[in-house]
């Protein structure tokens, strides 16, 4: 899951960082990583309490199903169609793959 923080300095010097779409969800610390990182922390703990869940919302299921099965037919498989822009992007799969290599980066850190 990617969040937007957004991270402001205050005039006591410390930074004020918090969730653009859920400001409630913010922390104060005296640098700005600190502030992200208890922002991220906070985010974790109201996935674990079960409050914040990650849902796909598709405008049309069977126009992206459609889209999925051309795909695979023309050889692609486990990703999302080319969408809009990306449609004759010679550089989209590589652009995916270097995708998914910084989420499994990120999720070995989230574990060490």
């Amino acid at each position: 899951m990617l969040i937007d923080i957004l991270v402001d300095e205050q005039t006591d010097g410390n930074y004020h960082a918090y969730m653009l779409n859920w400001p409630e969800m913010a922390a104060i610390a005296p640098n700005p990583d600190d502030a992200v990182v208890a922002v991220q922390q906070a985010v974790r703990r109201e996935i674990q309490r079960g409050r914040l869940r990650q849902v796909p919302v598709y405008a049309d299921q069977v126009m992206i199903r459609e889209a999925v099965n051309q795909t695979e037919a023309n050889g692609r498989k486990n990703h999302h169609p080319r969408p809009g822009v990306f449609a004759n992007d010679p550089t989209y799969d590589d652009f995916l793959e270097r995708v998914a290599e910084y989420r499994r980066s990120l999720d070995e850190q989230e574990r060490d």
